[in-house]
């Protein structure tokens, strides 16, 4: 399995998983933990303590703000369609969605043949089968991802370490395109503070691909704080942002 996982996706997999670190009190996804005692070579050897905390505070914020649609949703007396766009080993279906169930009532899975090869069969066979079967899954090359309307559902769109997958012009047109799929969809986009491209991701150039940045939070990058003792007080992580997106 290790040799098919983009490094995003492994360290997904590590950061939501392991219980390695003192600050880490308890796996953040039970799944994730399960696949990581199923395979422990898949832990790195040297512990990526940054990316791990930064990924995990991303990974909280997003799971809030899917939390915040399901509110909307129901307040309005909608039901949503969840769409994961190249999630990797994300398991919200199985943390998120038993709890959620009356408004997101379709959950589907967008992702490389390869990789969703590698996660059914781990999967397919684990003591979460059952919930994992009622995740419909597609497969196909990155530039072939579709998103299709659900009758009576208002499509959200999930997108957490692309980023960390694709290349900005990849991201952009996968953006772009989306916009005229599902010209009704609301967006959760995972971001590096810093783009590797001046300007990729400011509010202008979402609004050329057809977005508007209807929220936005923001981390900033802190460095590792370690006491007179020497013990760690604080973790370091990376910046991020995490963006909503919805039609201009």
């Amino acid at each position: 399995m290790e040799l098919r996982l983009p490094l995003i996706a492994r360290l997904t997999l590590v950061a939501l998983g392991s219980t390695g670190s003192a600050k880490v009190r308890r796996p953040l996804d039970p799944v994730a933990a399960y696949l990581l005692r199923q395979d422990p070579s898949l832990i790195p050897p040297e512990d990526a303590v940054a990316a791990f905390t930064t990924i995990r505070a991303r990974t909280d914020v997003l799971d809030e703000l899917v939390l915040e649609e399901v509110h909307r949703a129901r307040q309005r007396g909608t039901r949503i369609a969840l769409w994961t766009l190249g999630g990797g080993f994300d398991a919200r279906w199985y943390r998120l969605l038993p709890h959620v169930s009356d408004v997101v009532t379709a959950c589907f899975e967008v992702e490389t043949p390869d990789l969703m090869r590698a996660k059914s069969e781990v999967l397919d066979t684990s003591p979460y089968d059952e919930l994992w079967s009622r995740v419909d899954r597609r497969s196909a090359k990155v530039e072939e991802w579709r998103v299709e309307p659900v009758e009576g559902c208002e499509p959200l769109l999930l997108m957490e370490g692309l980023a960390g997958r694709m290349t900005p012009r990849m991201l952009r047109n996968l953006l772009a395109s989306l916009a005229t799929q599902v010209p009704d969809a609301r967006v959760l986009l995972g971001l590096p503070a810093h783009g590797t491209e001046p300007g990729t991701w400011t509010e202008r150039r979402l609004a050329r691909l057809g977005w508007r940045v209807d929220a936005e939070v923001r981390l900033a990058p802190r460095g590792r704080l370690v006491g007179k003792d020497g013990n760690e007080i604080c973790t370091g992580m990376h910046g991020m942002r995490v963006l909503r997106l919805v039609r201009r």
